[in-house]
């Protein structure tokens, strides 16, 4: 694991010691590499010091052999279903109807409720899709407790309730998710955040049949698919950090979704930069490699395969061009689509 057991200085450290890293003679490598990620390095020692040459991320296992390994045990977490996995794909097929993934949905911008209500209006004239997964944060400008942003914040909860009852076909059939993020309350500082109360949103969930507010990061087990949601800006934190620059002609969101695949740890940083509570780190590991893995990111959007895992980031509906992505989980496929503004 690499680790700054000196000012300035970077060492590989294990179980059984340390050695200080020399990065003078390098190679750029694949993967953003920080502080207290795990490594293989290739060099030579001299003078005290390995002298690194090349150095790599862990070979990521395939989640085939995970669950092969581990037939009986349920890895992802939550109830497991009594159905066969061929009787949950039946269901998929049946039900293709899409998940939508929004993130930065700022409710206190009327910009958003409009292209919202256009989002629902569309959907209004089909079979509406299988869920809408909503990922904050839900107002541009981050929760102050004890404020009068406080009644501000549940209102605008409130508002986006009854636009959504509006449609009442897809208030009663799609499933809703709401992921917190940074600016949204409460919890700030450490991770994983906790829900958001529900002060906030029992008028909200009064009005919806099926409705879930969860943590950040949080999983999704949809059938056969099991999906993991993570709001975080993580790819400017990674590059801050960052003590190799990567290689030149891959693009950086692949850099991004190889380190985070490979490390199995949606947060592969050093706790004095993004904490995280040592109870609840479990939550944070990817092990074994989800289906789909939804990285929020104010980053452009993306979606991108790595070893069989579905990565996207849907950008910011509110701040960017209201773009989304909706997920189908037969073709294991997305589309990028957004909102025309008005």
């Amino acid at each position: 694991m690499l680790a700054q057991l000196e000012e300035g200085k970077m060492f590989l450290e294990d179980k059984a010691g340390s050695i200080e890293l020399d990065f003078s003679k390098a190679k750029s490598a694949n993967g953003l590499f920080t502080e207290s990620c795990f490594v293989l390095v290739d060099g030579y020692v001299e003078d005290g010091k390995l002298r690194v040459e090349e150095i790599g991320l862990p070979p990521p296992e395939a989640r085939e052999k995970t669950r092969a390994a581990f037939p009986n045990v349920n890895l992802f977490g939550g109830q497991p279903s009594l159905r066969t996995d061929a009787q949950l794909r039946a269901i998929e097929v049946a039900n293709d109807n899409g998940i939508i993934i929004l993130s930065d949905v700022w409710l206190d911008r009327q910009e958003t409720m409009d292209a919202l209500g256009t989002l629902f209006e569309g959907f209004s004239h089909s079979t509406p899709p299988i869920a809408f997964i909503f990922i904050g944060d839900f107002s541009s400008k981050p929760f102050v407790s004890g404020s009068g942003e406080t009644a501000q914040y549940r209102d605008n909860m409130t508002a986006l309730g009854q636009l959504i009852a509006g449609f009442p076909t897809i208030a009663r059939s799609s499933h809703f998710v709401f992921v917190p993020g940074n600016n949204d309350p409460w919890g700030q500082g450490a991770l994983p955040k906790p829900a958001i109360s529900e002060y906030f949103t029992k008028r909200l969930a009064g009005r919806l049949s099926n409705v879930a507010f969860t943590t950040n990061p949080c999983r999704i087990k949809y059938c056969t698919h099991e999906i993991v949601v993570f709001r975080e800006d993580l790819l400017k934190r990674l590059r801050r950090n960052s003590v190799l620059p990567p290689v030149e002609g891959t693009e950086i969101v692949k850099h991004l979704v190889r380190t985070v695949v490979d490390q199995g740890h949606l947060c592969p940083l050093p706790q004095r930069v993004r904490p995280v509570y040592w109870a609840h780190d479990h939550a944070m590991r990817i092990y074994p490699i989800p289906d789909v893995l939804i990285l929020a990111d104010r980053f452009d959007s993306y979606s991108i395969n790595y070893e069989g895992c579905h990565c996207i980031n849907p950008g910011s509906f509110s701040a960017g061009d209201l773009s989304f992505f909706m997920y189908y989980p037969v073709s294991r496929t997305s589309q990028y689509s957004k909102i025309p503004k008005k």
